[in-house]
């Protein structure tokens, strides 16, 4: 055993080294402050996702929500979705997409400014020996669009943690209602996310208000393998995180870990920031449990 924890001690203060020197290289990473934390997604067990709205009273308040199955063309997925001014959640039960087990955790960043997913290509292709592409469409009534395109670093080892960066086609922006020259500026998810629900409710742009709680993910806590925590560490480090004392952190969102090479599902913890105070509560349904104090809440996932 103390052969065990030295050798984990060893991987993490080398990562910390390696993490911080090559986040410390800042030639022709100007991007990456374009680049902000986007969405998660979480796998949990059938029973929880089942009655996950219908139980959990307090997401009413908490989120706009729905379910729904999106289609990408190639592939599809069905899942249960929170949305915040900021951020939004997907949450799967097994087999909702492609892959989905169990415990599997997604972490999604998109880009502020069209172009920065072409200089994070460019600084990929030369730093890493390969990088994998997608350009998603989109599937609506049968006509397809041009949806958006992500990067992300290989998974040899087939790890439960999947993590991208995605930046939304020109066309998406234009349909969304912007302009040619809105692109040349830093554009928020939260002024995306308003522009849509406009069009989708047919109303002002004026008239969109934020009247759930929801406001952005300021925080996880993850359960990582070694394997995880390297993957996880190099994906981070290139897009401008910075790793201390057990967490990675860029701007106003952290993610602190533990590492086990026990049998663990990856996602322990979500903090999120309100929009306004709610009084202190407790909530839970199946595997999960929501804490509510003031301006901050957080969900809890209970699979140990």
């Amino acid at each position: 055993m103390r052969n065990v924890l030295v050798t984990a001690a060893i991987i993490l203060i080398i990562g910390f080294e390696a993490c911080n020197k090559r986040n410390a290289n800042t030639n022709n990473t100007g991007f990456r402050k374009n680049i902000k934390v986007n969405h998660l997604y979480v796998v949990i067990d059938d029973s929880t996702y089942k009655y996950l709205f219908d139980s959990l009273k307090f997401l009413d308040d908490f989120a706009r929500k729905k379910e729904d199955t999106v289609n990408a063309g190639s592939e599809s997925w069905s899942g249960k979705y929170l949305f915040g001014k900021n951020n939004y959640l997907e949450i799967f039960k097994p087999g909702g997409m492609k892959g989905a087990k169990l415990g599997n955790l997604g972490l999604g960043f998109m880009t502020n400014k069209y172009g920065t997913v072409d200089s994070l290509q460019q600084y990929w292709t030369k730093t890493l020996d390969s990088v994998h592409v997608e350009n998603k469409m989109y599937v609506d009534n049968g006509k397809s669009s041009p949806w958006f395109k992500s990067l992300s670093i290989p998974d040899v080892d087939s790890l439960k943690v999947e993590t991208w960066v995605m930046e939304n086609t020109k066309e998406e922006m234009i349909d969304a209602g912007f302009t040619e020259k809105d692109l040349t500026r830093e554009i928020e998810f939260a002024e995306y996310l308003k522009h849509r629900r406009a069009i989708s409710h047919k109303i002002p742009l004026d008239s969109v208000k934020d009247d759930k709680l929801f406001d952005r993910v300021i925080s996880l806590k993850l359960s990582l393998s070694g394997k995880e925590l390297s993957y996880l560490r190099k994906f981070l480090c290139d897009i401008g995180f910075t790793e201390k004392e057990n967490s990675f952190s860029k701007d106003d969102f952290i993610i602190a870990y533990s590492v086990t090479e026990s049998a663990h599902c990856l996602l322990k913890e979500i903090g999120f920031s309100l929009l306004r105070s709610s009084p202190r509560k407790t909530f839970s349904v199946g595997k999960i449990k929501m804490n509510v104090d003031g301006d901050k809440a957080t969900m809890i996932f209970n699979y140990d």
